[in-house]
């Protein structure tokens, strides 16, 4: 893995459980020795957002019919999306919603 910092944004309904969930994230990548920048918006919030700095976007499951209107923003940057699957975000599993990220980024 590069020495670059990776930006996520996890988009969900309120920005209130993902919070969370970010941080369980962030502890786990610092466990890792990772250096990650993972931050929470709810819902259409993330049209406000710079894509541009952006490494991948992540949608919690209840905002998953998001993808396609997330998408057309984040390809224009190359950005990828992915969904968090009902387990691991009902579950806040931070270690695993960091292993969904890395595997969609190819990093390992």
């Amino acid at each position: 893995m590069s020495d670059k910092k990776l930006n996520i944004l996890l988009i969900c309904v309120n920005a209130m459980s993902s919070g969370f969930l970010v941080e369980k994230m962030k502890k786990a990548a610092k466990e890792r020795g990772l250096d990650v920048n993972i931050e929470a918006v709810a819902g259409w919030g993330f049209k406000e957002k710079d894509f541009s700095k952006l490494d991948l976007v992540m949608l919690s499951p209840q905002v998953r019919h998001y993808k396609k209107d997330v998408d057309n923003v984040a390809s224009k940057f190359n950005v990828p999306v992915a969904n968090i699957d009902f387990q691991t975000y009902g579950l806040v599993d931070g270690n695993r919603c960091l292993d969904i990220a890395l595997k969609t980024l190819g990093v390992q």
